[in-house]
This record gives structure tokens, C-alpha cells and sequence, in this order.
């Protein structure tokens, strides 16, 4: 990527620039929650690049998830990323699309960007993957940051509605069909408000063809407090929450116990640090 690229209009489209009255009212608007599907999001030329550099990055360390829950592979070592992917992570934790993000979202308080991408990197499926329905944990694990935002852009070339591995949106108050399906095609970012009713997932096996591969490029944004959920989702157990669609799909959560709620307080944890000791 050129170090020519340096604003904000030197990455993304022009026309996503103006008219953010226009795509907050969208966001806000959106169905079943607050959400924004913006297509040719990117420079395609940067999308190019980084479209032609996935191939190097299966030599790189990642983490590989195969379970009742998900199937996928993440690339997660970000600052170890060729030139070009590693240049739009940074891009997209930067100080112009977070305040470009605020407008677009509406969310009154600033966002933050992890510099360590936490859960986030480059996300890869083959045949047969997929990722259940859930809602997502809503602190972040060690800065304790309220988790906002999740931002997603699709790097798949020439994909097609029968290879599925559609974003899949769900109301709460029917989890047995999504109410919104999102084609993972090149170039298309998606954003949406994380809290206790974003129930989301791609929870079908891809029925791509054998060389096809679903990539993804995942990060998330933080707001130090929140005012936009009930008090009782800041305080249940810090983890992501899978549910069954109708009951096809093999999922149990851990129950949220009284121990849980004691371990949110240090002197708790302490004193259980001491007692394991003895």
C-alpha cells in the first residue's frame, strides 16, 4: 500500500463521506437492530491488495475453532500481517474512522480502538463452516472497555447466494429465522451496535465450492460507559451468549451462578487466588 494513502478519503469511498445525517438515520433505523451495509466500501485498489496477499497469510500463527459453536480459522497476530492487510487494521483503528464511526453509529460517547484486536483479525471459513447464533461479550477482557461496535469487511471474490455464509440478524423476539441475511461479498463492510439483542451469526455450513474460502476482517470498537442497555446486561457474566435457532443447533451456556457474579470483584478473586494456595 502507497504511504500516499494517509486521510480518510484516500481509503474508503467519497460518497460514504457526505450525508451522514443520511446513514446515521439508516444505522439507527435499521432491522432488527441498529446495523449499516455499505457496498464498494473500500478503494478498490486497496482491496486488491489485500485480496492478493490472503493467500501468505496461511503461514502465519493462527487459531483454529472446531466445535459445535463455530468452524473457522482466525489469523489474529495483526502487527505480523503483510504489508497491505496490516496497514487497513491500522487504518481502521485510527483516529479519522473512529470519529467517522461515531457520526455514522450515533453513539454519543467516544469510540476507542484496541490496539491489541482482541477476537479480531482476519477470519477464515472453508466448506462446511460456520458460526452459531449469539450475542457477543460485552467488556473488553482486560481493558474492562464497554464493547460497542463490531465492524466487518468481506474480502470473497465472485461469491455467490447457493455458497451461503450469509451475516445472519436476528430479532430477539424470534430466534428461530433471521430477519436479515447479509451476502459476505468483496468489498462490503457491515457495523453493528453490540448489546444484549444483537443475536447475529452465519449458523449454516458454506456449501462453497472446495477451493472457495469465506474471509473476513474483524475488528471492534469500545466507549469507556454506556447508557444504551439495562444495568442487568452490564452485570450478567462477560461472555458471549450462544442460543439454539428452534432447536437445531447442539448449544448449552454455562448458567450465570452467584460465583460469577462474586468473581466481578477483585477482593473476591483475591481471596480465591489465597484459598487455592493454602
Amino acid at each position: 500500500m502507497s504511504s500516499s494513502y494517509k486521510n480518510i478519503g484516500d481509503f474508503i469511498n467519497s460518497k460514504y463521506l457526505n450525508g451522514l445525517v443520511d446513514l446515521n438515520n439508516e444505522y439507527k433505523n435499521n432491522y432488527p437492530f441498529p446495523h449499516i451495509v455499505l457496498d464498494d466500501f473500500f478503494n478498490k485498489q486497496i482491496l486488491e491488495n489485500i485480496f492478493d496477499e490472503l493467500s501468505i497469510l496461511s503461514d502465519q500463527k493462527k487459531v483454529d475453532f472446531e466445535n459445535n459453536i463455530k468452524k473457522k480459522i482466525a489469523f489474529e497476530n495483526v502487527d505480523d500481517f503483510p504489508e497491505n492487510i496490516r496497514k487497513i487494521f491500522y487504518f481502521l483503528n485510527s483516529g479519522q474512522f473512529l470519529n467517522w464511526m461515531n457520526k455514522v453509529s450515533g453513539i454519543e460517547e467516544k469510540l476507542v480502538a484496541d490496539p491489541d484486536f482482541f477476537g479480531g483479525g482476519v477470519h477464515k471459513c472453508f466448506k462446511g463452516g460456520y458460526l452459531k447464533v449469539h450475542t457477543d461479550y460485552h467488556k473488553h477482557p482486560t481493558t474492562h472497555l464497554d464493547r460497542r461496535i463490531n465492524a466487518l469487511v468481506y474480502l470473497n471474490q465472485n461469491w455467490i447466494e447457493n455458497y451461503g455464509g450469509h451475516l445472519e440478524l436476528f430479532d430477539k423476539n424470534n430466534l428461530k429465522e433471521s430477519k436479515k441475511k447479509i451476502l459476505p461479498i468483496f468489498n462490503r463492510f457491515v457495523a453493528f451496535s453490540t448489546t444484549d439483542i444483537s443475536f447475529h451469526g452465519h449458523p449454516d455450513p458454506l456449501s462453497c465450492p472446495d477451493e472457495k474460502q469465506r474471509y473476513s476482517i474483524a475488528t471492534w470498537y469500545y466507549s469507556n460507559g454506556r447508557d444504551d442497555v439495562d444495568k442487568s446486561f452490564l452485570n450478567r457474566k462477560n461472555t458471549t451468549f450462544w442460543v439454539n435457532r428452534d432447536h437445531r443447533d447442539n448449544i448449552k451456556n454455562k448458567k450465570y451462578t452467584f460465583k460469577d457474579y462474586l468473581k466481578k470483584f477483585s477482593f473476591f478473586r483475591n481471596l480465591s487466588k489465597i484459598i487455592k494456595k493454602k
